[in-house]
């Protein structure tokens, strides 16, 4: 767990949403009752904090990873866009990518031979189940763009 202790009420606030940005909605929350919990912000700050981060949009979707060298493109979803590239990259990096083709052209030509773009972006608040949702959101941009074979990574969906 991360102890952020700060002595300075304006430079904490910065610090909290900071933080705040890089953890699900419930691991959020329940850090602000810990803080006021513990005294180290009252109940009022903690309100207001959590009224903010609430108001924060979260978007999910689908994305697109291009191969600028031979213009294969990979197609994926995903319930939470926020850094998902950052994310993407650390995983292509560390040699961990769910995709071997990709993993493996990433290997070979590098980090500046891929793009990455969002096809695709819902507001995910009012959704009730977003990993279906998601899913659902992928299958006309497969349909249409065909990423399979020669055109891209993905695999064609087994009947």
């Amino acid at each position: 767990m991360t102890v952020v202790v700060c002595t300075d009420n304006e430079k904490m606030d910065e610090d909290i949403k900071l933080f705040c940005k890089n953890f699900k909605r419930h691991r959020v929350l329940n850090i602000l009752y810990e803080l006021e919990g513990r005294g180290i912000m009252d109940k009022n700050r903690r309100k207001e904090l959590k009224e903010e981060y609430k108001q924060v949009k979260t978007y999910m979707g689908v994305y697109q990873i291009t191969n600028k060298t031979n213009g294969k493109i990979y197609i994926d979803s995903c319930p939470n866009l926020k850094n998902k590239w950052l994310t993407l990259q650390a995983q292509l990096e560390m040699g961990m990518f769910a995709n071997f083709q990709v993993q493996k052209d990433w290997k070979e030509l590098g980090k500046d031979a891929f793009d990455f773009e969002v096809l695709e972006k819902k507001d995910a608040s009012d959704v009730n189940d977003p990993r279906w949702e998601v899913k659902q959101l992928k299958k006309p941009w497969l349909e249409k763009l065909q990423p399979f074979g020669d055109r891209g990574y993905n695999k064609p969906a087994r009947d």
